[in-house]
């Protein structure tokens, strides 16, 4: 991903240090799933440097994201952003319910699909490693999720990742594919009820 003697941007200078933050973050618990330079080196304290970066909304253009479980990956995010006087802020909201006391979670079955509210102090993704983890033994696990950084903690627990985007064009292109083997089935059946409407 990086490394050797090419000259590279600014934009990809700024990637490098996002990208180094996930490796750090998840070193030992995780296998990246993109090529990096394996010798890269950061300072002792850079997790933690960027887990306590604090940024001000103040003069900037305000950025509202929504996302699941951690949003600690923004925070490097946003030291880049700033690193370049970038004028813009990131506003995240996490879309978790682990602060709600004495939240004891729950599963709903709709049809087949299961949605689960996860229960206090458990993030979304917390739960999907475990889960990922303890279903990976016995079948195929698919994750479908945009995050970089949670396709890489799964893809380290045995499942295959795909992205949304991904995944929303498998569900599309399986839909299209049931429509026409229904339509092709249909065919090959005759219309019983007209054909004993145009005898009377």
């Amino acid at each position: 991903m990086w490394g050797g003697n090419v000259v590279r941007s600014h934009i990809e200078e700024r990637a490098i240090v996002v990208a180094k933050y996930i490796l750090e973050k998840n070193k030992g618990a995780s296998v990246p799933a993109f090529e990096y330079d394996k010798d890269y080196t950061v300072d002792k304290n850079f997790v933690k440097d960027i887990e306590g970066y604090q940024s001000s909304k103040d003069g900037k253009k305000v950025i509202k994201i929504g996302t699941c479980g951690s949003a600690d990956t923004f925070r490097a995010v946003q030291k880049v952003l700033d690193d370049e006087n970038s004028g813009i802020y990131l506003d995240v909201v996490v879309f978790d319910a682990y602060k709600i006391k004495k939240n004891i979670g729950s599963i709903e079955k709709n049809d087949n699909i299961y949605v689960v509210y996860t229960k206090e102090a458990q993030t979304a993704d917390n739960y999907i490693e475990k889960v990922t983890h303890d279903l990976s033994q016995k079948y195929r696990v698919y994750v479908a999720t945009s995050d970089a950084l949670e396709q890489i903690i799964v893809s380290s627990r045995g499942a295959m990742r795909i992205s949304a985007r991904e995944f929303e064009l498998l569900v599309k292109e399986t839909h299209l594919h049931e429509i026409e083997e229904f339509q092709r089935k249909n065919k090959q059946m005759k219309n019983y009820l007209l054909e004993d409407l145009k005898k009377n």
